[in-house]
């Protein structure tokens, strides 16, 4: 999520990127498996949630690992 993020915001012919869902939808969730949201049905915030808290204000290094690398800039992020 962050890494599209930071990817749409270096570019200027994208305008918006949208996220699915900001709670699980209990019936997708079950009957489907998308839990695709950044908090549960419950209200429960996931790590999702805080990374989309500070993508664009904080410090999202600590992602990086996840992502295989060792920066954004290795990723095509400014």
């Amino acid at each position: 999520m962050v890494y599209a993020y930071k990817l749409a915001a270096q570019n200027p012919c994208i305008e918006g990127v949208v996220i699915h869902r900001q709670i699980d939808n209990a019936s997708e969730a079950a009957n489907d498996g998308m839990a695709v949201g950044i908090m549960s049905a419950a209200g429960v915030p996931k790590p999702s949630y805080e990374a989309f808290r500070i993508m664009d204000t904080g410090n999202t290094d600590y992602l990086l690992p996840v992502l295989g690398a060792s920066s954004w800039a290795e990723l095509g992020c400014n």
